[in-house]
């Protein structure tokens, strides 16, 4: 009898010791300086344009897969490379200060902007127009990159099953963008060029550039 109460004691320390991690987990502040990968359990980044156009969101996990999501639409996989990651997870630096919007008076408005890293049960988020902070707004290009991507993917897609003429412009199009650092994890449409790269009735010039376009991505 003795020995069943002592083990009953220990299974009620055991879980209240369980317990109170996790509480204490809650409150612990994202891990500032170790960015990237190992760093983060996702990171999340919402765009509501100031112009007409769909809000969209993309969210991107620890193991380099995640979603692509536009109000209205079904939600996309998508994956990023490492050296995409490290760029994400470098934004947090201001965000538990609260300083991601800059002071600055009379910069362009060119959307909301929310990022959240989320580390475990911690979480870190803001919402900002422009920041100061280059980390912050290299992680906010990086994800408007992704983005484009997914976009011209569309576009493509579409032109390739209703309009074909038209995929020569397009196609030069997103190449600039891609050139340009603009447009970035090409990966993420590779069926959609190959599928233009092997269709015999787009021309040939565009298979070549859909071809091209496929030797960038990972």
């Amino acid at each position: 009898m003795k020995r069943l109460a002592a083990l009953f004691f220990l299974l009620c320390a055991s879980f209240a010791s369980a317990q109170s991690a996790e509480e204490h987990t809650e409150e612990i502040p994202l891990p500032h300086g170790t960015h990237g990968i190992l760093a983060y359990t996702s990171i999340s980044f919402s765009f509501l344009p100031r112009a007409a156009g769909p809000s969209w969101t993309i969210e991107v996990r620890r193991d380099l897969t995640g979603t692509y999501n536009v109000t209205g639409s079904a939600q996309q996989n998508i994956v990023v490379s490492e050296a995409t990651m490290q760029v994400l997870g470098k934004g947090d630096r201001d965000i538990a200060q609260d300083k991601c919007e800059t002071k600055k008076k009379h910069i362009a408005e060119t959307g909301k902007k929310t990022i959240t890293y989320v580390f475990g049960t911690a979480l870190s988020t803001c919402t900002f127009n422009y920041s100061d902070d280059t980390d912050l707004m290299a992680a906010a290009a990086a994800f408007q990159g992704i983005a484009e991507t997914m976009r011209a993917g569309e576009v493509l897609a579409r032109s390739h099953r209703f309009d074909r003429l038209a995929l020569d412009a397009i196609i030069d199009s997103f190449t600039d963008e891609v050139n340009g650092g603009r447009a970035i994890e090409v990966q993420n449409i590779r069926p959609v060029l190959e599928s233009i790269r092997d269709d015999e009735r787009v021309m040939e010039r565009v298979r070549r550039k859909a071809a091209h376009l496929l030797e960038s991505a990972h």
